[in-house]
């Protein structure tokens, strides 16, 4: 059916079967080329965190896992069917040199399967049961609610744009107390309904939440804006970094479209460097901070470092 498709981008662009075949499937599944390598486990939290707040009923459908497999009953299963669509895409790309996130999304709709199935028959098994399900919900709510916050509160911005948006968090926090509660008395109940209908509006809270807060955090989380902060900068060939973490690197690189040079203190022109804090501590140690620096830090310092001392 896609082979249609292929030809025809293929007879437009000439180079297509080259990047996108052979480079961004076989050279990107067999090497580190785009600089997304991560360790074999790296889809596990993945896959946990993809299923939150719902991801404590992993541990009920995989005793269910278990019974079918001593029963020797699996084989008649729709559960493994399923179990199967969502574990290959998990394995096979964690065998890959290049990982991303969304490269496991084709085991979501089967995890989401599964995990229904498990809610349900937790929540007609045993009060106990339903209750240990809504207990894990809450501690998730809980725990990122109270990460949010500490944060937030060590951002630079606390004062500034987003303050009342914070502000309004922390009013949200105590409310969200009370839900949790109504979350825990849904569960005691073993009234299903309740539960799933407060954590899909938790849900829809989060994300209307997040599509006000996200945009002014862009500066701390993305490189895109000191690329075009410095795209008309006089000398583009002395901009450099330093001891920036990868992601930072990446980002910086993708958005100026080429590498940007890591800077050494042995380098003896003056030049433009892209820090942190610790960065500017060894250029001011090595003595070539010079001019005034920018102090609203956000994700990245710009620092200009002097001509080499005689």
């Amino acid at each position: 059916m896609a082979l249609p498709w292929y030809i025809l981008c293929a007879v437009r662009n000439p180079d297509f079967i080259r990047v996108f075949i052979f480079q961004h499937n076989f050279q990107r599944y067999l090497t580190p080329v785009f600089q997304h390598k991560q360790p074999f486990w790296f889809f596990g939290w993945i896959t946990l965190l993809a299923m939150l707040p719902w991801a404590v009923l992993l541990i009920p459908a995989a005793q269910e896992g278990l019974r079918l497999w001593r029963e020797k009953t699996w084989l008649r299963s729709p559960g493994f069917f399923f179990a199967c669509w969502a574990i290959f895409p998990i394995l096979f790309f964690s065998a890959s040199q290049s990982k991303l996130p969304g490269y496991i999304l084709p085991a979501i709709p089967a995890l989401a399967l599964i995990l229904s199935v498990a809610m349900i028959r937790a929540f007609q098994r045993s009060r106990s049961a339903s209750l240990l399900v809504a207990a894990g919900v809450d501690f998730f709510w809980l725990v990122l609610a109270i990460f949010v916050l500490a944060k937030a509160r060590g951002l630079s911005i606390w004062e500034s744009e987003l303050a009342g948006s914070l502000h309004l968090a922390e009013a949200a926090l105590l409310v969200s107390v009370f839900v949790l509660f109504l979350i825990l008395r849904a569960g005691s109940r073993q009234n299903l309904g309740v539960l799933a209908a407060t954590c899909s509006l938790l849900v829809a809270a989060t994300v209307l939440a997040s599509l006000r807060v996200l945009p002014a955090l862009d500066p701390y989380l993305s490189a895109r804006p000191y690329a075009v902060f410095l795209r008309h900068d006089l000398r583009p060939d002395r901009i450099f970094t330093f001891h920036l973490n990868r992601s930072w690197n990446y980002g910086l690189a993708f958005y100026f479209q080429r590498e940007l040079p890591e800077w050494s203190p042995e380098d003896p022109e003056p030049a433009l460097v892209l820090t942190t804090r610790k960065g500017l501590q060894e250029i001011e140690n090595a003595g070539r901070f010079q001019g005034e620096l920018n102090e609203a830090e956000k994700g990245i310092l710009y620092v200009p470092v002097g001509p080499l001392p005689r």
